[in-house]
């Protein structure tokens, strides 16, 4: 076993040399300059509360396998804004151009589009669209702990009739532990090709003509897991699958407020399936099931958000959805979870800074205490993943006083191996690595 995880502990190691990280200064033009000097597979690390803008007539060209990230432990996510110059001037634009050979991971960031400012600045069209190509694939789009907000039209615009006949296709999209509001759309493949979707612990609101996913160019397997919608704005198909027949599997999620009596959700194919979902204030034709597509243990109760008006959705001790899932746990975006019991508060004290220490002991079996520090009262998770990115377990989900925290982590149902733990608490981030030795 020993030799096992020496020659996993190396693995790491090499990876990390050929990964090459760049510290990205803010400013304007500096981001556009560091990924057209970058290398396929390098890594770009913005700082934290670093302002990054782009003043010239262009998008961010990604041609490559790329990840731009918050540095370790910044406690205001790096915005990017688009232009610095009005929108009277040059119109709106893109933000990431991706073309053939493109991966993007986006990390901890806060992208602004800057609608409606338009006076001021110039605003953004689409987070992510697409060139113009003959029959390329785009390796992955993955969105972690990000904040996407203000933007005219789309997230990622795959709608455009130009890519009619799929010949652009990007096989994975993930989003995970996303803020998501005041969009045209959200995630719209009408003419695009997409393989896989994984998305999981996010909230979409103020999507203001619908769509929050709308694929139907191509049959994808896709995986919704803990969503929170709110207020999407037209009243059918936030969720639109379009005669897809592949397992399409949404659970956990909740649908409300919306402003008509349209459908919600439209999943087709003996594979695909709704379970463990709450419908609040969506009328009465929420679902549309078609070909075989399964409804189980869904809810019509008023989840008792604490201020969805202003954005806040965390649900109140008495919401009906507080262990509704098929996990047993809450319905919707975790982050809004304030029933938390597994944290300890270890004094009174108010830390200066934000803190993940060094789970002790490391390496541990099968439990370890994980400390951290908030300065600030803030929604607080704490997740730990395995090697290849998959959560394996939510440890915290809550709404926490600023103090010093611990938890303890049992992995006594894991195998040994490198997991990773991170804490995401306001702004701040921060991923440490930890060591299961059985």
């Amino acid at each position: 076993m020993k030799k096992n995880l020496l020659t996993l502990i190396m693995l790491l190691t090499l990876t990390a040399l050929t990964m090459a990280q760049t510290t990205v200064a803010p400013g304007d033009g500096t981001l556009s300059a560091a990924i057209n000097a970058a290398a396929s597979g390098d890594v770009l690390v913005l700082q934290s509360g670093g302002v990054y803008t782009e003043s010239t007539d262009s998008s961010f060209l990604i041609n490559k396998v790329i990840t731009i990230k918050a540095e370790a432990g910044a406690k205001v996510k790096p915005l990017i804004e688009n232009h610095t110059v009005a929108s009277g001037t040059l119109g709106r634009s893109d933000l990431f151009l991706l073309a053939e050979g493109a991966g993007l991971t986006l990390m901890g960031l806060d992208l602004n589009g800057l609608e409606p400012d338009t006076n001021t600045y110039r605003s953004l069209d689409d987070i992510v669209d697409f060139m113009v190509g003959e029959n390329y694939t785009v390796a992955h789009i993955k969105f972690i702990d990000c904040v996407m907000r203000n933007v005219t039209s789309r997230i990622v615009d795959g709608a455009s009739d130009v890519f009619d006949g799929a010949n652009v296709v990007v096989d994975t999209l993930v989003i995970d532990g996303c803020l998501i509001y005041n969009a045209e759309n959200a995630f719209n493949f009408k003419s695009v090709g997409l393989n896989h979707v994984q998305a999981e612990n996010s909230t979409f609101y103020n999507i203001i003509y619908g769509r929050a996913f709308r694929i139907m160019n191509t049959d994808p397997t896709v995986v919704m897991d803990h969503i929170t919608f709110d207020n999407i704005g037209v009243d059918d198909k936030w969720i639109d699958s379009k005669n897809n027949t592949a397992a399409w599997t949404i659970k956990n999620c909740i649908f409300s407020n919306s402003v008509g009596e349209g459908e919600i959700v439209r999943i087709y194919g003996a594979s695909s399936k709704i379970n463990n979902c709450d419908f609040f204030n969506v009328g009465s034709s929420y679902l549309n099931l078609k070909d075989g597509a399964v409804a189980e243990n869904n809810l019509e109760e008023d989840p008792k958000y604490k201020d969805a008006a202003n954005g806040d959705y965390t649900l109140a001790n008495d919401s009906p959805l507080l262990s509704g899932g098929d996990d047993g746990k809450a319905l919707g975006d975790l982050s809004w979870n304030s029933n938390v019991t597994s944290v300890d508060d270890d004094n009174n004290a108010v830390p200066n800074n934000y803190n993940l220490a060094q789970n002790y002991p490391n390496p541990f079996n099968p439990s370890t205490t994980i400390r951290f520090d908030i300065p600030e009262n803030g929604h607080t998770t704490l997740r730990v993943y395995n090697l290849i990115g998959e959560e394996v377990t939510l440890l915290v989900s809550s709404m926490l006083n600023a103090g010093t925290y611990s938890v303890n982590f049992n992995a006594y149902s894991l195998p040994s191996g490198v997991y990773f733990y991170r804490l995401t608490s306001g702004n701040f981030m921060q991923v440490n690595k930890m060591i299961l030795a059985k």
